[in-house]
Parts: C-alpha cells; structure tokens; sequence
C-alpha cells in the first residue's frame, strides 16, 4: 500500500498561524458572548436537544464527561503515553504525546480565561442531567481535551509510519472521538454549539504548531529513531 505524503510542519509557520488562530478564536468568543440573538438561537437549539433525552444516550454522554473531565483526562493521557513510551517510542515520545495534549487543552483554557462566557441557563432545558459546571463555557474543555488527544495519536502515528491504513484510521478514530464528545457536551446542555466548534477549530492548529517544535527539537537533539530517507516526515 503506498505512504501518504506528509511535509514535516515548520515551527516558523505554524507557530504564527497558532498564534492569530487562538485571538481569532479569542476575539470571536467575545463577540458570540455579547450577541443576544446568537445566544438566543443556541439556547433554543439546546432546549430541543435535551428534549431528545432517552436511555441509550445519556449514559453515553455521563461517561464522556466523568472520562473527559479534569481528572479523568489526565489518567487517560497518562495511560496513552505510557502506552506510546514503551512500545518502541521511548521516553520522548511519551513526553511529546503528552505535550501534544497538555498544550493545546492549556491553550483552551486560556481563551476560556479570556472571554469568560457564562453557562448555557440550565432553565431553558426540557431535561437535565448534570448540574451546571461552575467554569466558563467558551470554548469547551472536554471538547478541546478531545480534540487534542486525538490529534496526538494521529501526530504519534505519522512519526513512526506514513501508510496509508493505519493513518487514515487513526484520523477517523481522532474525529470520531473530537465530535461525539462535542455531542456530548450540547446533549448535556452544559455547552453552546460555538463552544464546542471553537475548541475543535483551535485545537488541530495548536497541534500541529507543537509537533512542529517537538520535531525541531528532535532534531537539534538527535532523538530520532530513524533517520535519512527512512524518516516518516522526512
């Protein structure tokens, strides 16, 4: 099967587009914040969802957001990178994995910081499951977190192999996982629809501006595996 052509990202590129990527993100949040008739039209979206409540899904979501929360995301990424160490990536890759994840899950929680966007009012709701997180809203940290540890498998992946299967495969599983948990987070009611776009908008582009380093400093540092034509991203 032939190998996908993957250029190595450049930190003098990406950390830019990184950079105004998250103002944007930043800037766009205040705006959504302020505006009456965007919050009204999402507000309306997630009475409608949670009247779609049944059996089946709602357990679905309530994992999501145990698995997914603060201290159920650090023992999945820990568990991941252990994982990622000690099948033949050694300890920088581990570490990259996990500034693949912690990075952009920070840089989230910066435009949180920043727009401060309350909660979607639970009043609204025809159903609610959990109560109303006590944190800000936009954009949305399991989504984010999400989004990030997808892209870090798919980033660990294309570091060791450039077939076409196990990447695509991969990219559909980092999808998969970024969308249902953006579901998730609106089937809860505990996040906008913007929300949960702006982390998954951020997060791929935060990513890539991290690998790009990391690969930078791999080579400085002569941690790579492999070398010369038999490089993945070379």
């Amino acid at each position: 099967m032939s190998d996908l052509p993957v250029p190595r990202p450049r930190p003098a590129v990406w950390i830019p587009i990184a950079l105004v990527t998250t103002i944007v993100i930043a800037v766009a949040g205040i705006f959504i914040r302020d505006s009456t008739v965007i919050n009204e039209a999402e507000l309306s979206f997630l009475r409608d969802l949670s009247a779609m409540h049944n059996a089946w899904l709602s357990p679905i979501a309530l994992v999501i957001n145990i698995g997914f929360g603060p201290v159920g995301a650090v023992i999945v990424s820990l568990i991941i990178a252990i994982v990622v160490g000690v099948s033949g990536g050694g300890v920088w890759s581990a570490a990259r994995f996990g500034l693949l994840v912690v990075v952009p899950w920070l840089a989230v929680d910066l435009v949180k910081a920043i727009v401060s966007r309350p909660r979607p009012d639970s009043g609204v709701l025809v159903n609610q499951i959990i109560s109303e997180p006590l944190s800000a809203s936009y954009p949305s940290g399991h989504t984010g977190f999400a989004a990030a540890l997808g892209m870090a498998l798919v980033w660990t992946v294309l570091s060791r192999t450039r077939r076409t299967a196990p990447v695509v495969a991969v990219i559909a599983l980092a999808a998969v996982l970024a969308l249902v948990t953006a579901w998730s987070r609106m089937y809860l009611g505990v996040h906008h629809p913007t929300d949960v776009t702006a982390s998954i908008l951020l997060v791929p582009v935060v990513s890539t501006a991290v690998f790009a380093v990391c690969e930078r400093i791999v080579d400085k540092r002569g941690l790579r595996t492999s070398k010369g034509p038999g490089d993945p991203l070379s």
